[in-house]
C-alpha cells in the first residue's frame, strides 16, 4: 500500500524509506520484550517450550532458498491483507481480514521477517542450537523475500490493474 501511495503522491518517499527501515526495530524490541515477560516461569503454559522450540527449528534446517521463496509468499500475503483491510469499510471486517492472513502464514509457515525472527528469538530463549548471526541472517532473507513478494506478486500488479482500467483519483463529472 505505500508503494502504490507514492505513485498517487500520497507518501514522500522518506516516509516509505522510514516504515520500511526504522518500523521494524521498535517491532523487534517490543517482541523480544514480550517473550522474555512470557518466558518467565510460569507465564507459558507446560509443553510451550517443545513446540516454540520445533517452530524455531523447523526455520533453521530450511535451506536458505527455501527461505527466500517461503518470504515471497510470506510477503504477498501480507501485503495483499493490507489491501483488504484498506477496501474493508468496518473495523470488524478488518479484523477479520488480518485474522485470516495470520492464520495463512502460520498454517503455511511462511517466513515473515517481524514473526520469524521473534519465533527464532524465542527458539533461542529455550535453547535452540543456533546463533544470532543466524537470525540476523534470516531477517534479511526474509525482508529480501517479502517485498519482492508483496512488491512483485501484488502491488505491482494491483497497480497495473488499476492503470490498466483508467481508474484515477479524479472525480468523474456526469
Amino acid at each position: 500500500m505505500p508503494l502504490a501511495g507514492l505513485h498517487r503522491g500520497g507518501i514522500a518517499k522518506r516516509k516509505l524509506a522510514e516504515l520500511w527501515i526504522v518500523s521494524p526495530v521498535p517491532n523487534i524490541l517490543g517482541g523480544i520484550a514480550l517473550i522474555l515477560i512470557v518466558t518467565s516461569h510460569g507465564a507459558l503454559p507446560p509443553g510451550t517450550a517443545k513446540s516454540l522450540l520445533h517452530i524455531a527449528n523447523d526455520f533453521h534446517q530450511r535451506s536458505v532458498a527455501s527461505l527466500f521463496l517461503s518470504a515471497i509468499a510470506g510477503g504477498a500475503l501480507i501485503t495483499l491483507m493490507t489491501w483488504f483491510v484498506e477496501g474493508v469499510g468496518s473495523v470488524g471486517g478488518r479484523i477479520v481480514a488480518a485474522w485470516i492472513a495470520g492464520a495463512l502464514l502460520t498454517l503455511g509457515s511462511f517466513n515473515h521477517v517481524i514473526v520469524v525472527t521473534l519465533e527464532l528469538i524465542f527458539g533461542i530463549r529455550y535453547g535452540a542450537h543456533y546463533d544470532w548471526l543466524y537470525v540476523l541472517q534470516n531477517f534479511v532473507v526474509a525482508a529480501g523475500g517479502n517485498m519482492i513478494g508483496g512488491l512483485l506478486f501484488v502491488t505491482l500488479t494491483r497497480t497495473g490493474q488499476a492503470v490498466g482500467s483508467g481508474e484515477t483519483n479524479q472525480p468523474t463529472e456526469g
